[in-house]
């Protein structure tokens, strides 16, 4: 995992799996429109709200297996992180 912070409202968490990035989390400012979650050069670009930060970043540091999920937009299916465990609510 990495994690960029730009000069831009923009910020960013890439997941690595072997050493390669298979998706990157984007954080745009809270209340603009998100792109649609698209995959580009074989990796998945997923969307959130920058008040959605430190709720992803727990899941990312806390939950493993964790599973990074695309479907394209068109299909209305889930994309985003997942994991096959029950966690306590």
């Amino acid at each position: 995992m990495s994690y960029s912070a730009r000069p831009t409202p923009v910020h960013t968490i890439t997941i690595h799996s072997a050493s390669k990035a298979v998706a990157i989390l984007h954080f745009r400012p809270d209340g603009s429109v998100l792109p649609a979650n698209e995959m580009a050069n074989g990796i998945i670009h997923l969307f959130y709200q920058a008040k959605e930060f430190s709720i992803v970043l727990d899941l990312i540091q806390k939950v493993k297996p964790l599973n990074v999920v695309f479907n394209l937009p068109s299909t209305g299916a889930f994309s985003g992180l997942n994991t096959p465990q029950v966690i306590p609510v």
